[in-house]
């Protein structure tokens, strides 16, 4: 089950639009709640789906994190290739 958080998709970030909503996996046992969050790279279009579950931070700052996570990953993994 997927339900819309927010009702408003909006931009931000040059022009990215984000679509935050509340997804229900079933499990056995209760139900987990997580947070769906479409983005779309204003500079490529790429979509790009984050799954959390951090509610209680706004979604362009989960987006944020990732995309810092994407640009320091390069220079870990060639630290870890000079080993």
């Amino acid at each position: 089950m997927i339900r819309t958080l927010r009702e408003d998709i909006h931009d931000f970030l040059s022009g990215g639009t984000i679509l935050d909503q509340l997804v229900i996996l079933k499990a056995p046992g209760e139900p987990l709640k997580a947070r769906l969050i479409t983005y779309k790279d204003p500079l490529t279009g790429k979509i790009f789906r984050f799954l959390s579950n951090l509610f209680d931070i706004q979604s362009h700052t989960i987006v944020l994190q990732y995309k810092n996570r994407w640009e320091i990953e390069p220079f870990f993994k060639k630290i870890k290739q000079y080993r």
